[in-house]
């Protein structure tokens, strides 16, 4: 478990906020949902690109954070190893196409 999943687990610890991975599953949808939302609103609805980001969008992204993380504990998993995992996957993706493309 790394420093950011300790702190959530401490908070969650401290507040009674843990909850059964259902839930947790369940509040990252909405979290991001709301993520989503804002980026939408700051980027005029895809109309411009973003050129600043607003105070409620980068809470909007801390709260998914939290969410996430408090699911990686729920589950047991340390996001620092799954994160290293998925980029070594994605990089032997890139290969493989690149590969492919060479052929």
């Amino acid at each position: 478990m790394n420093e950011l999943q300790r702190m959530a687990a401490e908070y969650c610890e401290k507040t009674g906020r843990n909850l059964p991975l259902p839930y947790r599953a369940l509040d990252l949808c909405a979290e991001t949902g709301e993520l989503a939302q804002e980026i939408l609103r700051d980027t005029g609805y895809g109309k411009q690109g973003i050129t600043k980001v607003s105070n409620k969008t980068v809470a909007e992204f801390g709260d998914s954070l939290f969410s996430l993380l408090c699911m990686a504990n729920e589950m047991g998993v340390d996001v620092e190893e799954v994160l290293r995992a998925t980029l070594t996957r994605y990089q032997k993706r890139l290969l493989r196409r690149a590969q492919t493309a060479d052929l």
